[in-house]
């Protein structure tokens, strides 16, 4: 079993203080769903997206800077890798990875991870998606052409066809800011939190926030050990041994005292609005498909 103790002092050597957590500004996003013609978990798809989804960065904005502030796809995340006293995180593709044990793998990481499975592919891997966020504000005109500069990035080597199918197509995204109003102890935050987070998962497709993170991290870390969530120093502890490693998504779902917290969510539209229990919770953002910020791409052989 890994000893956090051990993997925090190794690490603190190399800790890098960021900024706390700014919440989200008005900003637009925008979705390509695609239909790969051999399905997700093949190699070629994959090193293909790996390519594709770098060459979205050189797509620029009126000012000759890329476009897109991040970009959310199978192609830009990492996962943890631990052993013995120590911890890393690396990318979830990588090309000696992929033989046919290793996508089985990689499918099964990707449909349990609890911020991954069905937001970036569904869970029998027949479509991927790939979540663009522009940098600047945009019109609905701006946003189909923005659209349509990534959608040639990916449709230009194969016999592909664009339509309105896509799997995202009745979902809603949402982006829940939530404070809570009484000082509580870091542990009784995190257990607010993750009480929260179950409860909207009960009315979601998928829903995350920084306690299923840092749940991951424990489970990963110490052989499938649970985070002891009577105890504000392991948890300070783990969002600073995620820190160190630079998690990508640790900021934007929390800062380290757990004062401002995010909540993601994905679930059907029309569906029921969950409480959020012991916290103020105001929707920041909400993304539902329309003919400007989303489009689907189905590369598959014709039958």
């Amino acid at each position: 079993m890994l000893n956090i103790n051990k993997v925090f002092i190794a690490l603190l050597i190399s800790w890098l203080v960021t900024p706390a957590m700014s919440m989200a500004s008005e900003d637009d996003l925008l979705v390509i769903s695609i239909y790969p013609k051999n399905g997700v978990y093949d190699k070629n798809t994959l090193i293909d997206l790996v390519g594709k989804t770098e060459k979205l960065w050189t797509i620029k904005n009126k000012s000759g800077s890329s476009a897109f502030k991040t970009i959310d796809s199978l192609a830009t995340e990492n996962i943890i890798v631990a052993q013995q006293d120590s911890v890393r995180f690396r990318r979830l593709i990588e090309n000696r990875e992929l033989t046919d044990s290793g996508l089985k793998t990689l499918k099964n990481l990707v449909n349990t991870h609890p911020l991954l499975h069905d937001r970036l592919a569904d869970k029998n891997g027949e479509q991927l998606h790939i979540w663009m966020r522009a940098k600047d504000p945009l019109t609905n005109e701006s946003k189909k052409e923005l659209l349509l500069s990534a959608l040639a990035i990916f449709g230009q080597s194969e016999e592909c066809k664009t339509n309105s199918d896509g799997m995202l197509l009745n979902v809603s995204y949402e982006e829940w800011k939530l404070t809570s109003s009484k000082p509580k102890p870091m542990n009784e935050r995190y257990k607010s939190l993750k009480a929260s987070t179950n409860m909207m998962k009960e009315h979601s497709i998928l829903a995350y926030s920084a306690s299923d993170l840092i749940s991951y991290l424990k489970h990963s870390m110490s052989d499938g050990e649970a985070v002891n969530d009577n105890s504000s120093a392991e948890i300070e502890q783990l969002y600073m041994i995620a820190e160190s490693v630079r998690s990508r998504h640790l900021h934007d779902l929390a800062n380290p005292d757990f004062s401002r917290l995010k909540l993601v969510r994905m679930s059907e539209t029309g569906s029921e609005k969950t409480k959020i229990q012991d916290f103020s919770s105001d929707l920041i953002r909400q993304w539902q498909a329309n003919d400007s910020n989303y489009v689907s791409l189905d590369c598959r052989q014709s039958t």
